[in-house]
């Protein structure tokens, strides 16, 4: 098997994996246009050129899949950190490799979400009125506004007046503020149960960041200071000190411990006008004690919700909006591409002798007495194509 073959079956697999989950999830349409785009390439090239078919489709989806993906995880990084002036320019880039789904827009979005956080709310207005509602990103930017200015009632009642369920549900910031909402207004058992029965839909979301932020919500409103502490130190690390200190903060006071919750607001160091804005509000109408709000069965849902947390934190299976650090895999990997190199200066990676030399499983050493090969053989490989595929 040969570089082209080993290229074109890995960029087909990744494209029709692509093509699947566009068609599960129902949106982000682009990306399918995209991924058939380059079968499409794919397939001309290998009836005209064959090859080189698996080296084109390989360039075009690093240009067109790869190089996107890991950017528009950047882009979200700096936006949840608030950095929207970083956030925009790499979202100019980002704009000329996928130019579909709304992306052009996003960095002319990004300028108004960065006006609206200096207080420029006439010029935010502008830029929003240019040609944003074809990709919902006036509802976006206008929920924004309301998070910003911190008025939760008036959110909730465009919600009802301005948007339908429908609406609602398509776009993940609105969801989220939503939920905010609920807690800011006080109504901790609402907010658990639109948590509870959505929960499913929350996770399918796009990414992982609307279940995450539900789950901060209820906990931080219902006095789960502990839950709140162990989700900013996994699946919300991204969040910046600031932000997490006020929802540990907000959640040491509807436990009851008004004096450290206030505390901890008055000692929050770097301040956007918006948390300005929130930690006044947080000051002179602090939120209810949960005991005295909550009800059995919210209880109980906050109690599933949480070994849901635990469950998913323990086994692998936890999901975050950034990418866990895997040390030691790293270090496998390392070690694989070492052992590899210095094979190669020692006979060659293909050469049986070598591969002999260095530990390879020949069924007859091992079970003569050399088992250690049953270890060793995992760090050698018979050439470049097998080094990469692995």
């Amino acid at each position: 098997m040969d570089w082209n073959i080993i290229l074109s079956v890995l960029v087909t697999i990744s494209c029709f994996s692509i093509i699947a989950q566009v068609l599960w999830v129902r949106r982000n349409w682009g990306w399918l246009g995209t991924a058939m785009g380059i079968l499409v390439v794919m397939a001309i090239i290998a009836y005209l050129k064959p090859n080189y078919a698996g080296l084109m489709g390989a360039i075009l989806w690093l240009l067109l899949i790869l190089i996107p993906v890991i950017g528009i995880r950047r882009v979200n990084h700096f936006f949840y950190q608030e950095h929207f002036s970083k956030a925009r320019r790499l979202a100019s880039i980002l704009a000329w490799l996928h130019p579909t789904d709304g992306w052009q827009k996003q960095p002319q979005f990004l300028w108004a979400v960065e006006l609206m956080q200096k207080g420029e709310t006439e010029r935010a207005r502008t830029i929003l009125n240019q040609d944003l509602a074809r990709y919902g990103l006036n509802y976006t930017a206008q929920a924004l506004q309301f998070q910003m200015e911190g008025r939760w009632i008036d959110y909730l009642y465009w919600l009802r007046t301005e948007t339908s369920e429908f609406v609602l549900w398509q776009y993940p910031t609105l969801v989220i503020l939503y939920l905010r909402a609920l807690g800011e207004i006080g109504d901790l058992n609402g907010l658990v149960w639109v948590v509870k029965s959505h929960e499913s839909k929350l996770s399918r979301m796009g990414d992982s960041h609307p279940i995450n932020l539900a789950r901060l919500y209820v906990f931080a409103f219902s006095g789960e200071v502990e839950a709140v502490k162990r989700l900013f130190a996994s699946t919300l690390r991204v969040y910046p000190k600031h932000v997490q200190q006020f929802w540990l903060a907000t959640a040491e006071i509807t436990a009851g411990n008004e004096e450290k919750g206030r505390h901890l607001l008055f000692n929050i160091e770097q301040k956007t006008a918006s948390l300005e804005r929130a930690i006044a509000q947080r000051l002179s109408s602090p939120p209810s004690r949960a005991i005295d709000i909550l009800k059995a069965e919210s209880i109980q849902i906050i109690a599933c919700l949480k070994e849901n947390l635990r469950q998913e934190l323990n086994y692998g299976s936890a999901i975050s909006i950034t990418p866990t650090r895997a040390d030691f895999t790293y270090t496998l990997m390392l070690i694989n591409v070492v052992v590899f190199l210095i094979t190669m200066t020692q006979g060659g990676a293909t050469n049986p002798d070598t591969l002999d030399r260095f530990g390879a499983a020949i069924p007859n050493q091992i079970f003569s007495d050399e088992p250690w090969r049953v270890i060793t053989a995992n760090f050698l490989h018979a050439g470049f194509a097998h080094l990469i595929t692995n």
